[in-house]
This record gives C-alpha cells, structure tokens and sequence, in this order.
C-alpha cells in the first residue's frame, strides 16, 4: 500500500519524539528539514556522547545515529543508550549513515539497533523507518 507521506496529518498518526545523532550539519540540516516536512520537530545532537546524554534527559521514542562521529561513535552510544539504567522507556535505534556494507549492518545489529536507513535518504525511507519505529514501540 503506497502511504502518502506528504499529509499534513502524518506527524499527528505516527506521533513520535526523535533524536537526531549527527555530526555533519549539512546532513543534519537535510534530516531536520524532511522530518518538518512529515510534520516533527525533532531534536539534534552532533556526537554520540552528547546522544546518550540527551537520551538519558528526554524521553525519546526513536533515534537517527549516525555511525562514524568523533567523541563517541554510533555504536558505542546505542549500546549506553539501550544498556542505561536511567531510561525507562524502549527507545528505537535506527542507524542513519553512508557505510551500506553488509559488515555496518551488521555491526549496527550487534550495537542494538532496530533499523538502517542509507544516506543520502528520501523523506520515503525516512517515513518508512518512522512506520517501523511506531510499530515497533506499540508493542513495547
């Protein structure tokens, strides 16, 4: 079924609170813009220690992680994040990055997270990923 992911209400079906873990602005910039475009303002951090930190502070429903940042990578802050006793709520960990080996998906399975997403992404995929979060946390 072909979901129209451009409705106004979208944001307002799926509604879901995200952190975006990025430490290019340009892509940051894009990512914000297309999640503006399906109706959230989502909230944004450019390394993954400050990704878990924000984690730990605000209740988020799913995370955008890039993988390759300085400070902390994508994958060692999924795991704090997924491994911290002060979040009590399931978070879901998509990694959001142009590494589309087989070994980075695998690597992000290892890492814990629930989703990848490759960069440069279309707000269908971004969409997509967003159906699968909110899925995925009404089972939770």
């Amino acid at each position: 079924m072909q979901r129209n992911f451009y409705s106004a209400d979208f944001a307002e079906q799926y509604p879901i609170r995200i952190l975006v873990v990025e430490d290019n602005p340009v892509n940051t910039k894009v990512l914000l813009r297309m999640l503006k475009k399906l109706g959230y303002e989502a909230d944004s951090v450019v390394n993954g220690e400050l990704g878990a930190r924000a984690a730990e502070s605000k209740q988020y429903d799913a995370i955008f992680m890039d993988l390759q940042m300085p400070v902390m990578d994508g994958f060692t802050s999924a795991r704090a994040i997924l491994a911290s006793d002060k979040i009590k709520h399931p978070i879901y960990i998509s990694a959001f990055t142009a590494n589309v080996r087989a070994e980075d998906r695998k690597a992000a399975a290892e890492a814990g997270m629930h989703d990848f997403v490759a960069k440069p992404a279309g707000v269908d995929a971004i969409a997509n990923m967003l159906v699968r979060a909110y899925a995925w946390l009404a089972t939770k």
